[in-house]
């Protein structure tokens, strides 16, 4: 008997809410709610991440684009890369110009995590802080080589095949592009 009580209880309990619901739906007014619209559901931050993870990609395709022919790189790197990762680009180029080094393959993003996030920025301090979003991220270069003009390969046996990285992405005018890249050497997952 008392399994259906219990019974009797959650079914009483079910078309209690099933009646308290369609009352609350009954309201008189025919007029639907209005559907907020686009601008009303815009998330500025999701916008902001997504551009500057597009940002963080299009980097990152750069760099077999630079260094596959560093005589004639077939895209600028002041396209994709600001301040200490234009350097690091620039650097980049000038060790495989140097070295009569070129590239095959390319590198890809294991995973991405958002370490932090600074759409405010602060144009008060010297020198200011433009609006940033910060990656942690696992870059995957299994696929990307460095080969001497012999064509032999000049990418160390023992590299981090996979490895951590985190990387500044900042907004510049109305335009997202990365602006640091701290690679720790460690590897990933």
């Amino acid at each position: 008997m008392n399994s259906r009580r219990i019974r009797l209880n959650g079914t009483a309990a079910a078309l209690g809410l099933v009646l308290l619901l369609g009352a609350a739906g009954c309201t008189g007014d025919d007029d639907p709610a209005p559907t907020p619209t686009a601008s009303q559901t815009a998330d500025p931050t999701a916008d902001a991440v997504a551009a500057a993870e597009d940002a963080m990609q299009a980097y990152l395709d750069a760099q077999p684009q630079l260094t596959a022919n560093p005589n004639a790189p077939v895209v600028d790197p002041s396209t994709v890369a600001t301040g200490q990762a234009l350097v690091g680009l620039n650097a980049l180029i000038d060790l495989y110009k140097k070295n009569g080094w070129t590239s095959t393959g390319n590198k890809t993003f294991a995973s991405i995590e958002i370490f932090s996030v600074d759409l405010k920025g602060n144009p008060d301090t010297s020198p200011p802080v433009d609006p940033n979003i910060v990656f942690n991220t696992c870059i995957d270069a299994s696929n990307s080589y460095a080969v001497d003009s012999s064509g032999n390969s000049v990418t160390p046996e023992d590299r981090v095949v996979r490895g951590q990285a985190q990387i500044t992405v900042s907004e510049i005018g109305n335009s997202w592009i990365v602006s640091n890249e701290l690679s720790s050497g460690q590897p990933c997952e």
